[in-house]
């Protein structure tokens, strides 16, 4: 199955976090039936192949852990808000840099 997830984390660690996702399997974006790309927004991501949403959010606090290994421990991050669903279907606005 396919699980969207979004969460918001307490530090200006986005990108540290984002990259780490993406780098563990999951996507800022999909591309439809037509060939066009659509964006997520910034905290919201999705992974293929689940077998369930409880599997994505281990994949989230894996690499939750990851990132605070590398970091100062003052800037750990940490979950203030999380959501996983089951993603059946994707409908969205274009990205703007679709040609």
């Amino acid at each position: 199955m396919n699980v969207l997830i979004a969460y918001d984390i307490n530090v200006e660690r986005h990108g540290e976090l984002k990259e780490e996702l993406l780098d563990s399997g999951f996507f800022n974006a999909w591309t439809d039936s037509d060939n066009v790309k659509h964006d997520l927004p910034n905290t919201t991501l999705w992974i293929p192949n689940m077998i369930d949403v409880a599997q994505a959010r281990s994949i989230y606090k894996a690499a939750v852990e990851t990132v605070n290994r590398g970091g100062n421990p003052d800037d750990t991050i940490e979950t203030t808000k999380f959501v996983a669903v089951n993603a059946v279907s994707f409908l969205g606005a274009p990205s703007n840099n679709n040609s």
